[in-house]
């Protein structure tokens, strides 16, 4: 999965890292793991709430809550401390799209979908990569 911004027509993962290291550092491994153990450690991450509480970040925390839900909870009260109650409400935000979706589906007789291996192994690499970009600007 892919998601994309359509008021500016940007995809969100390059419109978060521009965000970040327009308003900290250059972003580099080494800078991202030091965000991450800020995070982690339960300090600031130095991203103004202008740059971490956008409609990018919302959509990934949505996307992240619905198929990692133990994960998105460590995140829970950060975003909502800084970004307010309704940037986790679930909801996914206007203006945002998903792009790319490489998950094929059926249906059977009994309504319940069947999905190929092939889109959960997509899907958990997109709720990785999503996690990851996640984790930057918590």
């Amino acid at each position: 999965m892919c998601l994309k911004d359509t008021s500016t027509s940007t995809l969100c993962v390059p419109e978060l890292l521009t965000n970040a290291q327009s308003s900290t550092t250059t972003i580099s491994l080494n800078n991202i793991v030091a965000l991450v153990t800020k995070l982690v450690s339960g300090q600031s991450t130095g991203i103004p709430s202008s740059a971490a509480c956008t409609n990018c970040t919302k959509a990934a925390y949505t996307v992240l809550s619905q198929g990692l839900p133990e994960v998105a909870r460590t995140a829970q009260s950060s975003f909502s401390s800084e970004c307010g109650t309704s940037y986790i409400d679930g909801q996914m935000p206007s203006g945002i799209q998903e792009t790319a979706s490489n998950s094929s589906s059926t249906t059977s007789s009994s309504g319940a979908i069947a999905l190929s291996v092939g889109s959960l192994n997509m899907g958990a690499a997109a709720l990785v990569a999503v996690s990851a970009a996640f984790a930057i600007f918590a």
